[in-house]
């Protein structure tokens, strides 16, 4: 796999149009089909961050100095930016670039705090590779979330609020709940020692899915952040992040790890 491995990283870090050692995004070009982001944005960016760990580790294992030696450079380098240019007070803004502009009398659309914006951060916890940036920031930009995206609605997260509470009406994408993406949320709020308020959110949630939409067998990608119904996406793939929930509590609880230990044997002899 290696070979294209290489391939892929190699084209993400050939996007870097500015040189800052992040990749560019150039509008709706990442998950958020419908949200145009440009230039360095804390969810593309973060997964870049997190991706440059992962292909540090490959690369030692395959005893590829030179890839390593990038890979390195991309990470220290892209580590600061993303600080330098997406830190704003308590959280990472959605993205940096003179295409912002302004929304209804609110500030620039890319100010906005997102739920997605350290979904590599999450991925590192997972991989247990370390921290994508300094830790006091995670957890600062993790109360920030729950401050904002979970005060919004009742029904989740909204995916992006502005730092004074309204909703970023962007789009669709914006302005409502992506399940799944929630879930990321909070297990790496969880990983952060923040069990309670992810209960909390989490519970929400599933009532609403469970309960209210009677959807728990047919989850969609997203919901309203009004009033919680279906908007988009039969038995969305995505959703499935819930068992990193299950992840996260045991790297916290041993008898959790235990069970997932116990769990992973016998599926080895079922299969």
């Amino acid at each position: 796999m290696f070979p294209f491995v290489k391939k892929a990283y190699y084209w993400l870090i050939d996007s870097d149009k500015n040189k800052d050692f992040l990749p560019d995004n150039e509008g709706a070009d990442h998950t958020f089909d419908l949200w145009e982001c440009f230039g360095a944005s804390s969810y593309t960016s973060s997964l870049f961050l997190a991706a440059s760990l992962a292909y540090i580790k490959l690369s030692e294992i395959m005893e590829d100095k030179d890839a390593q030696k990038v890979a390195k450079e991309y990470f220290q380098k892209g580590k600061v930016n993303f600080e330098k240019k997406l830190w704003q007070k308590t959280y990472f803004i959605e993205y940096n670039n003179r295409h912002s502009r302004n929304y209804k009398g609110l500030p620039k659309m890319g100010l906005s705090c997102t739920v997605g914006q350290l979904v590599g951060q999450w991925y590192a916890h997972l991989l247990d590779l370390g921290y994508i940036v300094s830790k006091d920031k995670v957890q600062k930009a993790i109360k920030t979330v729950f401050a904002l995206n979970a005060k919004d609605t009742p029904y989740g997260l909204t995916n992006a609020v502005f730092a004074d509470g309204s909703r970023n009406e962007a789009c669709s994408h914006a302005t409502n709940v992506w399940i799944g993406l929630t879930f990321a949320f909070l297990s790496l709020a969880i990983y952060e020692g923040f069990e309670e308020e992810a209960e909390a959110v989490g519970a929400r949630l599933w009532a609403t899915l469970c309960d209210k939409e009677k959807n728990i067998w047919n989850q969609p990608d997203m919901i309203s952040s009004a009033d919680g119904h279906y908007l988009f996406g039969d038995r969305y793939m995505r959703n499935l992040s819930v068992w990193a929930i299950v992840f996260s509590l045991a790297k916290r609880n041993k008898k959790i790890e235990h069970f997932i230990g116990s769990l992973k044997k016998d599926l080895s002899k079922a299969l």
